[in-house]
């Protein structure tokens, strides 16, 4: 094998070292591509997460609202023995409640509340990106 000179490093080692060199290299490339594309998919989750919260507080807030409405109306609930669907309609009507809207596009989210005979609400939003869980067997 041709040396550079008497007393260095041979074509072997130069070769040995460049290898070595592009594989470190193509290996920190594939790390950072991995690093950066699970910062991605994170920040797309947390987003959605935040996006999940906002809704809970408007469920929350409709939630309020049919409390206060029972709370003010409890003649008419001691009476009943049966569920009844209050929809976000009737307590904006009655000043209970403003609009909801849709922190994506905002838009105004449709909904209601169940008082069920204990007089227990719960409530339910249907929005351009969100819907409650079992808002259809409602509606």
């Amino acid at each position: 094998m041709f040396k550079l000179n008497e007393k260095g490093w041979g074509y072997g080692f130069l070769f040995f070292f460049a290898a070595l060199f592009i594989l470190i290299l193509v290996g920190a490339a594939i790390a950072i591509s991995n690093i950066t594309k699970n910062n991605k998919d994170s920040e797309s989750s947390d987003s959605k997460k935040n996006y999940d919260r906002v809704y809970v507080i408007l469920e929350e807030k409709l939630k309020n609202s049919g409390d206060y409405y029972v709370a003010n109306n409890e003649e008419y609930f001691n009476k009943k023995s049966e569920s009844t669907k209050m929809t976000v309609a009737f307590l904006k009507n009655k000043g209970y409640i403003d609009d909801i809207i849709d922190p994506v596009d905002n838009s105004s989210c449709d909904g209601f509340v169940i008082v069920y005979a204990n007089k227990e609400v719960k409530s339910y939003i249907k929005c351009s990106k969100y819907k409650t869980e079992n808002y259809d067997s409602w509606s």
